[in-house]
């Protein structure tokens, strides 16, 4: 990206920089995903209350739905609106 060719087509310029931007965002998803399961393991290990580590992977469950759905809807007319009749 850096180099002065990548910017001679904006078009494909503006296409890989969308791309590395999604790329980016799935894995700091990913990431926070493995922190939330990590966080609930340490807890059971320390023998923390249930409810903590319930809420724990409560939100990491309902982030992963999120981050599923997120995938079903990457195609490129999924963020376009639909016209139901």
């Amino acid at each position: 990206m850096a180099g002065p060719a990548f910017w001679a087509d904006p078009n494909q310029a503006r296409e890989l920089t969308n791309e590395a931007t999604t790329i980016r965002r799935r894995l700091e998803t990913l990431t926070e995903l493995d922190r939330k399961i990590s966080d609930a393991e340490v807890l059971l290990e320390l023998g923390e209350a249930a409810g903590e580590i319930e809420r724990e992977l409560t939100a990491a469950e309902q982030r992963f739905n999120q981050f599923e759905l997120e995938n079903l809807l990457n195609e490129p007319h999924d963020d376009a609106n639909a016209i139901f009749s």
